[in-house]
């Protein structure tokens, strides 16, 4: 089994043919005994090494982590209204059951399009609006005077109409109005009870949460909706209900029910919902990034969305389901992002110790580069996990490579994208929005067999400070071209007193074999010979030169890639 590199090669190149710093001299200091050095580094490559998409079977993706952009928006942004404050979202609002997890998961109004019994009354049943992510309720309230109408699917002969609503800030008042298939009409008042402590009540939700941002508020034997009945002529077909507000409170009517005999309600489908007051049950995951498989509710259960999730910035979030973006630190490394509609990122962490990723055409490579992400690794660790390579001709080739917290920022250079948001799905709300975080990583290593075709991915969970932290590899791409160098740390420019020793060093990224020639000569313009170990001079052959002043210096690091370089010069002068 080969072995390449014990250390990742983590940190993408500079763009190529940029001068790093200009070859100038520093203005010669107050002391005739200080020697001022100068160092300049540039990267010239005559032939770039993209690393483009490998294609992978859909098994190498294990599970769902990305919100997708069509998903029901997070909240507050689902609401248009809440049962508590009218269309200025105040106070509190209900949800469906299962939007706060377990082990709350029973509290909550019915789900869409659920039919279910009263609870004071087995007589009566209703059945709820079938869509909680678009209008699922009709408010008459100081915000909404003129209400709404509701609209029988099917004109019903009946003696009894029964309304399902409640009211919030106090017991609330509204004026209906029926109208017939024969365009008669009959009018009138009801009431409904606030939804706190009302006698009777139809349905008990046992919790709400607070609008915009209070979060979770378990009530115990409150929030309550309730039940309101009328008569009405049997002459003509019912064919709607019209709703003003009249006083008191904030209405809200969300399901219709009819009689034949003043005894049993059925429930009747209805239309003409004019708000958005429950807040609808969404988690279209199977992992998340804080907590992978755990999705038991400890209120941190954030995770990766879709640009477009957030409406009002389309550029938080996650490149597109399917798109190719260019990484942010290195632009000649492309990326495509699997479909987020299914599973779309492969975890590694202490409850899943191994996955494959596996090319769909095999094919012979000289670098492969992973795009990852990590929860709850926690700021300046780093979760340590192994990539063996298996090569057509049966070649194994064991690469170790580091997964970091989406949240650090010790390793800026590793960077590929920011997201600029993420959401928790504990309540569906977006945070860190527009903070410069979290973020997607890359790392990449080369290949020593690069005759025959890579096959598969091997990934194996290492080491990590957290048990619960987690790796996430998003997508995979490769090159079979040159691999340019990493440039961690160039040359820089120092201050020496004459008679001491200056050192000049540059730090590349592993996985890579450089070749380092420092080399001298007579001026800062002259012919530059290479230096050799002796004298004032050692290291010549290493990433760090040591020498005495008194000469005009310059070094070169040659990366040994097919038409890759890599210059660095510097300048000693004595005054």
């Amino acid at each position: 089994m080969h072995t390449p590199s014990s250390v990742p090669c983590n940190a993408p190149c500079k763009a190529l043919n940029q001068c790093i710093r200009k070859l100038t001299r520093r203005p010669q200091l107050a002391s005739s005994t200080l020697a001022s050095l100068g160092i300049t580094l540039a990267l010239i490559c005559v032939a770039r090494a993209d690393f483009n998409p490998v294609a992978l079977t859909p098994g190498s993706y294990t599970f769902d982590i990305v919100v997708e952009r069509g998903a029901p928006a997070p909240f507050p942004y689902c609401l248009s209204a809440s049962q508590g404050g009218g269309t200025t979202l105040g106070d509190s609002t209900w949800f469906e059951q299962g939007y706060w997890r377990s082990p709350n998961q029973n509290l909550g109004v019915p789900h869409p399009g659920q039919t279910f019994t009263h609870q004071s009354n087995a007589n009566i049943t209703y059945t709820m609006p079938p869509d909680y992510t678009t209008n699922n309720g009709l408010l008459a309230d100081t915000t909404v005077p003129g209400g709404g109408t509701l609209t029988l699917a099917t004109p019903t002969t009946c003696s009894g109409l029964s309304f399902f609503g409640s009211s919030g800030g106090g017991g609330g008042q509204v004026i209906y109005t029926v109208t017939h298939a024969d365009a008669s009409t009959e009018i009138g008042t009801i009431s409904f009870n606030d939804w706190f402590n009302g006698s009777n009540p139809a349905w008990t939700t046992g919790a709400r949460i607070g609008t915009p941002g209070a979060g979770f508020q378990n009530n115990g034997n409150n929030p309550r909706l309730y039940s309101s009945e009328i008569s009405v002529s049997t002459a003509s077909p019912v064919v709607s209900v019209g709703f003003t507000y009249s006083g008191g409170g904030h209405v809200g009517i969300y399901a219709i029910s009819t009689s034949t005999d003043g005894t049993t309600y059925v429930p009747a489908v209805v239309s003409g919902f004019n708000q958005r007051i429950i807040v609808p049950n969404a988690f279209p995951l199977t992992a998340t990034m804080d907590q992978g498989t755990n999705t038991v509710d400890n209120g941190g259960l954030n995770t990766w969305f879709e640009a477009g999730y957030v409406t009002n910035n389309l550029a938080y979030g996650l490149p597109a389901s399917g798109s190719i973006f260019n990484s942010q630190t290195q632009p000649t490394h492309h990326y495509q992002m699997g479909n987020y509609s299914t599973n779309n990122g492969t975890l590694i962490d202490a409850n899943h110790l191994s996955a494959n990723i596996t090319p769909a055409s095999p094919a012979p490579y000289n670098a492969f580069a992973l795009l990852t992400g990590g929860g709850n690794i926690g700021t300046g660790n780093r979760m340590t996990n192994f990539c063996i390579m298996q090569h057509q001709d049966g070649v194994n080739e064991t690469n170790t490579f580091y997964g970091y917290d989406w949240f650090e920022g010790t390793v800026p250079g590793f960077v590929a994208f920011v997201s600029n948001g993420r959401v928790n799905m504990h309540d569906r709300t977006v945070n860190v929005l527009g903070g410069g975080n979290p973020k997607l990583f890359e790392t990449y290593f080369t290949l020593s067999d690069t005759a025959s075709p890579v096959t598969n991915m091997l990934l194996r969970f290492g080491s990590t400070a957290s048990a619960n932290a987690t790796t996430f590899i998003m997508a995979v791409s490769a090159t079979a071209g040159g691999v340019p160098p990493v440039i961690l740390n160039p040359p820089q420019w120092l201050n020496a007193y004459a008679g001491s020793t200056a050192q000049f060093s540059v730090t590349l990224g592993a996985g890579t074999t450089p070749v380092y020639t420092w080399q001298k000569g007579p001026s800062a313009t002259g012919t530059f010979t290479n230096l050799s170990n002796g004298g004032n001079v050692s290291g010549s052959t290493t990433a760090t030169l040591s020498l005495s002043s008194g000469h005009h210096q310059r070094g070169r690091s040659r990366h040994q890639s097919p038409g890759c370089a890599l210059p660095a010069y510097l300048a000693a002068d004595q005054y």
